[in-house]
C-alpha cells in the first residue's frame, strides 16, 4: 500500500480505485480521490507520484506524498 494511502476501494467496475489519505498531521482531515486502476498500479510498482497520476492534481499528488492537505501547506508556507 502506497505512503500516504490509509485505504483504496476498487469501483465495481474493477477500473478505477478510490484512495483514502491519512490525516492531515496539522488539520486531522483525510482526503479522498479517485484515479484508474493502471495508474494505481504504477505507483505501487514505484513510480514517481507525478509519472503514476498525470491526471490528478498536484494538490493531491502532494496530499499523497507527504499527507499535508493543502490548505495546512498553504498556511505553513
Amino acid at each position: 500500500m502506497a505512503v500516504g494511502c490509509k485505504s483504496f476501494k476498487m469501483a465495481d467496475d474493477g477500473l478505477s480505485v478510490t484512495i483514502r489519505t491519512y490525516p492531515c498531521p496539522e488539520c486531522r482531515q483525510d482526503t479522498f480521490f479517485q484515479v484508474s486502476m493502471s495508474d494505481w498500479q504504477r505507483y505501487e510498482d514505484g513510480a514517481f507520484v507525478q509519472v503514476a497520476f498525470p491526471n490528478v492534481s498536484s494538490d493531491m499528488r502532494e496530499r499523497l506524498v507527504s499527507g499535508i492537505c493543502t490548505k495546512c501547506w498553504d498556511k505553513m508556507f
